[in-house]
């Protein structure tokens, strides 16, 4: 279990209170956070803010949400908070992304549903040089281009994969992975070889 601790307190306007969020610890593998450990998040980050008000609206809300509808919000949830944790992460400059290597998949993890995620993006919110990550993808016998294919094919395996969106088409699928369509998804997943996102669906799950 991850445990996260905002850095500052949170202020109500007509009382002080604590809103807890609890996530499974594989929400944050392979974004820098190597064990469960206190997180002083970054509170100027761009994320920040709409995360908490998002997640007090799912906290306090009285709506009546079908399953779909609370899936949904859960994995947006999940997904903000990546963003947050990557930002305060480098903020902290400590040693939980220890390299260039380690943040950029730290990034392509919080991004992977962006259509905009490209080397050149990851580059400039790393304020660091394309040349300098493409280094460090080659010495570990990738590049960035194919690492961002994975973790996107990765996304999509685990949502075809999941009863709770059989409900979305294969083009749906894509565009949530950031791809423009179901014909992208494909040859995305023949480059990593795999069957198409239709046989991906149907496999029974092991």
């Amino acid at each position: 279990m991850a445990t996260i601790a905002p850095a500052a307190p949170v202020q109500a306007h007509a009382a002080r209170c604590h809103l807890v969020l609890t996530f499974p610890a594989q929400v944050l593998h392979g974004v820098g956070v190597d064990a469960p450990v206190p997180l002083p998040l970054d509170v100027h980050s761009a994320l920040f803010w709409p995360f908490l008000t998002f997640a007090w609206s799912c906290a306090t809300s009285g709506d009546r949400h079908t399953g779909l509808t609370l899936y949904f919000m859960e994995r947006l949830l999940q997904e903000m908070l990546v963003g947050v944790v990557v930002s305060s992460l480098r903020s902290q400059g400590g040693p939980a992304v220890s390299d260039v290597y380690s943040a950029a998949l730290s990034v392509i993890a919080a991004r992977v549903g962006d259509p905009d995620l490209r080397a050149a993006s990851v580059a400039a919110e790393l304020n660091t040089s394309i040349r300098t990550l493409q280094r460090q993808f080659s010495s570990r016998g990738t590049t960035m281009d194919r690492s961002i294919r994975r973790a996107r094919v990765a996304h999509a395996v685990s949502l075809l994969e999941d009863p709770a969106y059989a409900a979305l088409s294969i083009d749906q699928i894509g565009h949530a992975c950031g791809l423009a369509n179901g014909s992208s998804l494909a040859r995305a997943f023949a480059a990593e070889g795999l069957a198409s996102p239709s046989a991906v669906r149907r496999l029974p799950v092991q």
